[in-house]
């Protein structure tokens, strides 16, 4: 440690800011300052008067690669690398010399070869352990990125590639791929407070938004050598769109420890211009990838960016009616094959089952979070319906096991359950006929999904899944009996610093039941220890502070107070009849 900090003491001078950042000195400074952050045993650093004669063009080639190999390499090397720059304080030595943030224009300057250093911005904004995206994020930075997405389309449609070597075509993709990466990884960065909004100025300024939207048009011949290389930009392009499409406070609230202090309307008000905006241009080529293509990860990355583009009843509306996104979404799901009603199921009815099941589990959770979003209006939900993909969402819950995928596709349907509960149709009936039959096994995921051993967004879609079956009280609650969720229930309210979204459908679910006609399930809640847990919710004054003012919901305490009524009543009746 004291040899490196001594080390960097004597190169420091120099790399200062009086020094040109495209001179040999200032380059052979930073060189050896990056040689310092290697992972593992440091390489033999010798200065010599002979790498003041070498072509300066050839030390920024090894100044670039030396840095990509460190931060290309596996776990934990990266991150290693990223950390010991911060502490050398190399960061913004490493920004002057590939962004200058003085001269904006710098990119223009660059080499073709040298442009395409986006790769190393890109991988350093990945280290988000080691506040990678923070060091990097830069107005300059920004620039360079959508730059390098402008620069690097128009070289495609003008036929440039053609005077790339064989080995550069590649970097060349990887770097289209890197930028929209990099700029997408920003935008969804916390720090700054504005950052998507940073990123979505910049693409709107310098037009690159343009580019990113011609982006998404995906490359029709398969035969193209360079098909793969422009599946993985179209895939990138439409992450990037997901990443800068604002969202409305309350889509937030799944993840959220406090609940919005907007209602619905005020939060989609505020975002709906711009995404309008991106809907115009962006939707109709995302559902084109959804509709025709074949690459699986890049039909879900199309599917998040409609989700997002998708937040607000307005722009789900467009998509919908202008874009016929229900019949495309529909178009994606397998059709159901005809089970046996024998025990024994011949060999070739097996295989057609087991490939459905292979087939349903491969589409992403982002999928599902599209169609839930179709979900929120009632031509959506008629739909989602009449295609039959309630039904095959429904028949998804019980499929797979416990894989990062399974969890996170149902945790998206969650939502869609949510959202398709208690609707009723002439040509269907009620949607909770099919939701809370016990062939379906829909409630037992539900309930299962409210354990702390999953995410916070996994507890909040299974805990509102379940308050808005529970809307259907007669029906519903006994079911949610029967398939004992009343302790998790009550163990979400007693559970410390529990996030207030999900305390409220809680709340409201554990309220449902203890107003249950004839109330023959309180006596179940005070066994559960509803009784001490609403107590402490109903008596605490601090619960509702931050929502003073807000009228469009009753406050989580009033909702406590509610519950806790009716089970202090029943209690007292069940003390009352023991002391006889």
């Amino acid at each position: 440690g004291m040899v490196t900090t001594g080390i960097v003491g004597m190169l420091n001078p120099l790399c200062t800011p009086s020094r040109d950042p495209n001179g040999q000195q200032f380059i052979l400074g930073l060189s050896m300052l990056i040689a310092l952050a290697e992972h593992g045993p440091l390489p033999n650093i010798r200065p010599s008067m002979e790498n003041l004669e070498v072509p300066l063009i050839t030390l920024r080639d090894r100044l670039c690669k030396t840095m990509l190999s460190q931060l290309t390499k596996p776990a934990p090397a990266p991150e290693f690398s990223v950390r010991r720059l911060i502490s050398m304080g190399c960061m913004p030595l490493i920004l002057r010399f590939f962004v200058r943030p003085e001269k904006p224009t710098h990119f223009f300057d660059l080499s073709k070869q040298h442009q395409m250093i986006t790769l190393v911005l890109h991988r350093v904004a990945l280290q988000a352990s080691a506040k990678g995206p923070e060091v990097v994020f830069h107005e300059a930075v920004l620039l360079y990125l959508a730059y390098q997405v402008q620069n690097n389309y128009l070289e495609m449609v003008e036929g440039g590639l053609a005077r790339l070597s064989e080995e550069d075509v590649p970097l060349f993709f990887l770097s289209t791929q890197a930028a929209c990466l990099a700029l997408a990884t920003l935008a969804n960065n916390r720090s700054p407070d504005n950052a998507r909004e940073q990123v979505q100025y910049t693409l709107e300024t310098t037009s690159a938004i343009n580019e990113v939207v011609q982006l998404l048009a995906y490359p029709q011949e398969k035969m193209d050598v360079l098909y793969r290389h422009k599946m993985e930009c179209v895939g990138a392009a439409a992450t990037l769109i997901a990443a800068i499409c604002p969202r409305p406070m309350t889509e937030l609230v799944p993840e959220a420890q406090l609940e919005s202090v907007q209602s619905e309307r005020e939060a989609a008000a505020l975002c709906l211009p711009v995404l309008e905006e991106l809907v115009a241009v962006a939707a109709k080529p995302l559902l084109s990838i959804l509709g025709g293509c074949d690459s699986r990860p890049v039909k879900a990355a199309a599917c998040m960016a409609l989700a997002r583009l998708a937040s607000t009843n307005e722009t789900t509306q467009t998509i919908m009616e202008e874009h016929g996104a229900a019949r495309v979404v529909a178009g994606l799901v397998p059709h159901r094959p005809a089970k046996p009603s024998s025990f024994a199921v011949p060999a070739d009815v097996q295989r057609t089952l087991e490939k459905d099941v292979a087939q349903m589990t491969a589409l992403s959770s982002s999928f599902f979070r599209f169609v839930s979003c179709l979900a929120r209006l009632p031509d959506g939900q008629q739909a989602i319906q009449t295609f039959g993909v309630l039904r095959r969402a429904v028949e998804r819950m019980d499929m797979g096991g416990y894989t990062h995928q399974d969890v996170a596709a149902r945790t998206e349907i969650a939502m869609l359950l949510a959202r398709m509960a208690n609707k009723h149709s002439v040509e269907f009936g009620s949607t909770n006929d099919l939701l809370l039959g016990a062939k379906q096994k829909v409630l037992p995921r539900l309930v299962e999904m409210l354990s702390p051993r999953y995410s916070r967004r996994a507890r909040f879609h299974a805990a509102y899944a379940i308050r808005c079956l529970g809307d259907d009280v007669m029906r519903a609650v006994p079911c949610i009996i029967d398939n004992e969720a009343l302790m998790p229930l009550v163990s979400i309210i007693a559970e410390e610093k529990i996030p207030h979204p999900l305390l409220r459908e809680a709340l409201v679910t554990v309220k449902d039941v203890a107003k249950f006609p004839g109330t023959p399930y309180t006596a179940r809640l005070v066994e559960c220890g509803a009784l001490h847990a609403l107590q402490h919710i109903g008596s605490d004054l601090r619960i509702d502070k931050p929502y003073a003012g807000m009228s469009d919901r009753i406050g989580l305490g009033d909702v406590a107070r509610e519950a806790l009524s009716i089970v202090s009543d029943v209690n007292d009746a069940l003390i009352a009849g023991k002391a006889q």
